[in-house]
């Protein structure tokens, strides 16, 4: 990538909502709940909470840790195909403007999934679609502990991802040496372990404040964090 490309790197499981059909495969009735305005507005992966306990938090995990090509089978399109179309109509602007954006180019990285090139070229087309074309695709297959500061540095300009928590634990220690500060990275504004109570969010003389904008806060020493809500994650509606 020279240094006026725009390359975005994105992951397929946030393009794709891959958690329903995941507690579909645990229990058809409980992704049949998330079928509300809740999911969209969830705060948190608690599905034990949102499945009334039809599926425990351990059997989630243990099924999303194994989603397949079956998985995406069943995952439908996320608000975050609409989230890249007004990106790339703004980097396109910025294209045709200015003499210091290059190529467009949308990276999706194909992890965990095992699939064949006739596969992926499906995908690339109907994705290409959500940016009207403008961006050359490329497909890789990384796993977290690969997609390291140093590689985003030398790269990409921006990171779409879900589990941005597993991220930056695998990867702080290459934080620790190096930083991606020029570096986007979007993600859901979402706890990983419960819904926030007011007395999680409550800091003892400030009240309350935002976890998500602490968390944006203190990424900033290693990224550009910016954590969208999470609709954004969730099925077109």
């Amino acid at each position: 990538m020279s240094d006026t490309d725009q390359n975005v790197l994105v992951e397929l499981d946030a393009l794709l909502d891959t958690r329903i059909p995941s507690l579909a495969r645990c229990n058809p009735d409980a992704a049949a709940l998330m079928m509300k305005p809740a999911y969209w507005q969830r705060l948190s992966d608690d599905f034990e909470k949102y499945t009334e306990g039809m599926v425990t938090n351990a059997a989630f995990k243990e099924q999303y840790a194994k989603r397949d090509k079956d998985t995406l089978k069943g995952a439908l399109a996320t608000n975050m195909c609409l989230i890249l179309t007004t990106l790339f109509d703004e980097l396109g602007d910025q294209q045709v403007n200015s003499p210091h954006v290059g190529d467009l180019i949308l990276t999706v990285n194909f992890y965990p999934y095992v699939l064949t090139r006739e596969e992926i070229e499906a995908y690339l087309t109907t994705i290409s679609v959500f940016v009207n074309n403008r961006a050359k695709m490329v497909d890789v297959w990384y796993r977290p502990e690969e997609v390291s500061p140093t590689m985003l540095n030398a790269e990409y300009s921006a990171y779409i991802l879900y589990d941005y928590n597993y991220w930056l634990g695998v990867q702080s220690k290459n934080f620790q040496a190096v930083s991606a500060p020029t570096v986007t990275v979007f993600a859901p504004a979402m706890s990983f372990v419960k819904d926030f109570t007011e007395a999680d969010i409550t800091v003892p003389g400030y009240g309350v404040v935002s976890p998500f904008e602490l968390v944006e806060g203190s990424a900033k020493l290693f990224v550009d964090m910016h954590l969208l809500d999470m609709r954004f994650f969730c099925p077109v509606n």
